[in-house]
């Protein structure tokens, strides 16, 4: 952060930290970015990781993007698509 770069990308960083580190460092993050704003991209398979940290979503399969929008509106199943049942399922456990 220290070079101030435009964009910052961020290519699965937490996936192999234990859950009680990543959520520290999840806190760190959100301080950082709240101090120093930045455009970041999180590349991430975690749902929940990328639904507490990111304020837009971009869903993708294949190399295709599913679905664009703001996380709010992913958690509130605008449109109630496949992307967001799957996202949805994903976080609470049940089958897709």
């Amino acid at each position: 952060m220290m070079l101030r770069p435009r964009i910052l990308l961020l290519d699965e960083p937490f996936a192999a930290v234990d859950p009680v580190t990543r959520l520290d460092i999840h806190e760190q993050l959100l301080l950082l970015h709240a101090r120093e704003p930045t455009t970041v991209i999180l590349v991430t398979h975690d749902m929940r990781e990328a639904l507490r940290l990111a304020q837009n979503i971009v869903v993708m399969d294949q190399g295709r993007i599913l679905r664009h929008c703001e996380s709010e509106q992913l958690l509130a199943g605008a449109g109630a698509d496949q992307p967001e049942r799957l996202l949805l399922s994903m976080l609470s456990g049940a089958p897709a």
